[in-house]
Order: C-alpha cells, then sequence, then structure tokens
C-alpha cells in the first residue's frame, strides 16, 4: 500500500462514493461471466496475489471505515479490516454469502475476533441485515451517527487519532494485530518496533 510509505499520511480512512452504499463486494455477475467462460474466479485464498482485505489489515497505518450506507459481503469485510469504524445511522451490514451458496473466509475468521462469537455466527449463518445500531451495541462499530454529520465526526476522529505521533500509532496497531490471541505473557513480551 502505497500510504504506508507516505511520511506526510498518518491514517487511512475508506468510505464509498455516494450516498447510497459503502460497499456491496464483488460484481456477483461478472463472477458468473467468468465462470461461464471457464474462467478462475475462485478468490483469493486461490490466488497468489493478496486480497484488498488483507493489504488493509496489514498497513501499518491506522484505517478508518466510514460506513456512508450499506456494507454487505465484501463490502462488510473491507469494514472488519479497518481499525477504527464509524456508521452513518441508515446503514447496515450483512454477510449474504450463506444465502447465495458461497463462502465467507475472511469473515468467518475476523468477525468472531471483533464481536462475540455466538454473536458473530448467527450474523454469517443468516446473511440477515445488521442495522448500525445493533453493530454499535457489540462494538462493530464505536459510532452511529446521522448521514449528515458522517464526514464532520469522522474527520474530527481522525485528526484526534492523527494527534498523536505516527511512529506510537503505527506501533501500537502493529502490537495489537500481532498479540491478538497470543497467550497473554506472550503478547506482552511481543517487541515490535518501528519498523515492525
Amino acid at each position: 500500500m502505497d500510504a504506508d510509505h507516505d511520511p506526510d499520511i498518518f491514517l487511512i480512512a475508506i468510505t464509498g462514493a455516494g450516498s447510497k452504499a459503502f460497499s456491496s463486494g464483488a460484481d456477483l455477475k461478472d463472477a458468473a461471466a467468468m465462470a461461464d467462460r471457464g474462467e478462475d474466479n475462485r478468490g483469493p485464498l486461490h490466488s497468489p496475489e493478496r486480497s484488498v482485505h488483507e493489504v488493509v489489515i496489514d498497513s501499518k497505518k491506522p484505517c478508518m471505515a466510514i460506513v456512508n450506507g450499506p456494507a454487505l459481503a465484501g463490502g462488510f469485510e473491507l469494514v472488519l479490516a479497518c481499525d477504527v469504524r464509524i456508521a452513518a445511522d441508515h446503514a447496515f451490514f450483512a454477510m449474504t454469502e450463506a444465502k447465495r451458496g458461497r463462502g465467507a473466509h475472511f469473515a468467518s475468521v475476523l468477525l468472531p475476533q471483533i464481536v462475540p462469537p455466538a454473536v458473530a455466527m448467527e450474523w454469517l449463518l443468516t446473511g440477515r441485515k445488521i442495522p448500525a445500531q445493533e453493530a454499535q451495541r457489540w462494538g462493530l462499530v464505536s459510532h452511529v451517527v446521522p448521514y449528515e454529520t458522517l464526514m464532520p465526526s469522522a474527520l474530527a476522529l481522525a485528526e484526534e487519532i492523527i494527534a498523536a505521533p505516527p511512529a506510537s500509532l503505527q506501533r501500537m496497531k502493529q502490537a495489537y494485530r500481532k498479540a491478538h490471541n497470543m497467550p497473554l505473557h506472550d503478547a506482552i513480551r511481543l517487541d515490535v518496533g518501528p519498523d515492525a
């Protein structure tokens, strides 16, 4: 990610264009057309390239999802890859793969690390819409605000975050990402230097 190497960028913010949606993920019509042509469309687990979700989660810099509308399937997974999440009050989340006979590997791994496993599995297995307010109640997003104040609220939060030195921000993110789910004593002894 180019932003990782730009000293003028302290935080990466991701949002959808316009007000209709954050992201609906992959275009299933394109995937079906690829299958009809006999092309491999099995996704990033079967590809030598990294998925955008992996690139975001591995970025050294904090990443913020500004969820300005529905986040579905791969769009929901992109939200999960971010470190900080703020949503408009009309936004919702849905992992629709279960209803479409598809897998959701990234979400199946990451979502139960963010919200309680029983809640995560219900959301994954039903594919139902999760309103922003429910997502906030379970800790998926930290703030839910009216759409009209979403960008000013996100910018204010971003300003508060980037008030800290960039090296501190990167070190905290790397420590969290590397230590998550490690045994406590291994995690607290983990050395995460500025170039980790």
